[in-house]
Formats: C-alpha cells, structure tokens, sequence
C-alpha cells in the first residue's frame, strides 16, 4: 500500500485523495446570498475546562455562519460559546453528538468541557458567508 505525507507535513496517509476529499459529515448546504463570498471548513480541537478559542474573527459584524459541532468524546459533555457583537449563545453538546448553531456577526468561538479536569475531542465544521467588497 502507498504511503503519502498529508499536506500538512505530519502524519502517513494510506490513499493519496485522503487530504483533499471533501469530508461529507461537513458538508452543510446553505444558500449564499449576493455580495457574500461562502467558504466551509472544519478543525479539530481538544475541549478544556477552562477553554479553548477556535476562531475569531476581527470584522465580526461581515460574518455570518453555521457551525456543526461533533463531540468527540464518549464521556464528556461540552460547551461551545459562540459571541456575536454583544451578545453571546451557547449550546452544550453531550457525549459523542453533534449539534449546529447559526449566527449572524460572528465574532468568537469558544469550546470547553462542562466539568472541571476534564477533556474532550471536538470537530467543528464551518460554513461562513463574508461579506463581498468588489463591486457587483
């Protein structure tokens, strides 16, 4: 069997499409308006109890996402603590299932675990829509 090095340098991949195949758990349908440029995403990260920031933007009020959440974990349950602007929206997600959020003018994504000492692994899938500056 071929053995190829990832894109990212780290790691042995068994099939050379490994790294570049769209993963389809990720896949999340949205329409794109006009004036919004869309790209989708996904990242692992590892929950805390005093939490981790996957992402944050500095022109939060241009992005508008849906992010899918997948819990990782077979004994943990998480939060993920999505900012938007002044306001802030979290949803908890339990042991090995997902959940979604949507949110306009994102600003920050935090993920931690619910109790302390603990850890979990988290998949975060995002699908962003930016507003467009060139001129229609």
């Amino acid at each position: 069997m071929e053995e190829r090095k990832g894109r990212n340098g780290y790691g042995l991949c068994q099939n050379s499409d490994h790294w570049n195949s769209k993963d389809k758990a990720c896949d999340i349908e949205s329409v794109c308006c006009s004036n919004f440029v869309k790209e989708q995403f996904s990242l692992k990260a590892i929950a805390t109890d005093s939490g981790v920031t996957v992402y944050q933007s500095t022109l939060a009020n241009i992005t508008r996402a849906t992010i899918k959440i997948q819990n990782l974990s077979l004994n943990n349950s998480i939060r993920v603590i999505v900012n938007s602007g002044a306001s802030s929206r979290n949803i908890v997600v339990g042991p090995n299932q997902e959940g979604a959020i949507t949110i306009a003018n994102l600003e920050l994504v935090r993920i931690e675990t619910i109790l302390p000492g603990r850890l979990a692994g988290v998949k975060l899938c995002f699908d962003l829509q930016v507003v467009s500056f060139e001129a229609v």
